[in-house]
């Protein structure tokens, strides 16, 4: 057995909308904003929201407050603190390790001859998604697309002889939707994109020559490999060492 290893540390309110618009989510730009009972600084502030944190906007008042929906209850905010939510029409996507999202659209593949494995072990902070790329000169074919959470082991047995690589992407809040007509997944938060060159060489060794009764014995070892993956995130902000940084879509090619 070798290892690898890979270290990174890094609506209930019946409010109708104004002027005709349909129900819209925001998200909020700036570190603390007060909601209030009413539309204006005078009114009491019932609750405060975080940069980031999701709001429906419910009502459009003409002085520049809006009516929103928070996740506790409804109160008015000053809408140029609000950004229109770049991630609206994502549902989340929750997968269990060892998952595969019905949105991968590949046939695994399976030898059930080759005892072997790849066990993937995920420490640190983020979830990660395996892409087992199996590579022979310029012709290359994903085999498997494995879901490991951030703290567990998965192994990915059964893998035809043959040299492989693996892409992985790294994050947290998985989510999916229909671009195009096409299912298409992603991490929303934290997310990077890597490649790892190195081959992982599946192929069969032939070991020694044995006599056995009068007659020779050949046998051969079957490869099997761990990658360790660490990524932190500290301070909303994750650092990348090592291994070959790609873009979303070379990571979905």
């Amino acid at each position: 057995m070798k290892n690898i290893a890979i270290t990174l540390l890094l609506l209930t309110a019946s409010s109708a909308l104004s002027w005709g618009q349909d129900l819209k989510n925001y998200v909020v730009n700036t570190n603390q904003l007060n909601v209030r009972k009413g539309p204006g600084k005078d009114f009491e502030i019932i609750e405060s929201l975080g940069k980031g944190d999701p709001v429906t906007l419910l009502h459009k008042e003409p002085n520049g407050w809006w009516e929103v929906q928070t996740s506790t209850g409804t109160g008015y905010v000053y809408a140029s603190m609000l950004t229109k939510d770049p991630w609206e029409g994502w549902e989340p996507h929750p997968q269990i390790t060892g998952g595969t999202s019905e949105c991968e659209n590949i046939v695994p593949q399976f030898d059930y001859n080759m005892d072997n494995y790849l066990k993937v072990i995920v420490q640190g902070t983020s979830d990660a998604v395996v892409k087992l790329i199996k590579t022979n000169g310029n012709v290359e074919q994903c085999i498997r697309i494995v879901y490991v959470k951030a703290g567990e082991t998965y192994e990915i047995k059964h893998i035809p002889e043959g040299l492989y690589y693996v892409k992985i992407a790294y994050g947290n809040d998985y989510r999916k939707k229909i671009v195009d007509n096409q299912c298409v997944v992603k991490f929303l938060s934290n997310a990077i994109y890597k490649k790892d060159s190195k081959l992982l060489d599946y192929r069969l060794i032939e070991q020694p020559s044995e006599y056995r009764d009068g007659r020779v014995v050949r046998s051969w070892s079957i490869p099997s490999f761990d990658l360790i993956l660490t990524v932190r995130t500290v301070s909303g902000k994750t650092t990348n060492i090592g291994n070959e940084s790609i873009s979303e879509k070379e990571f979905n090619e």
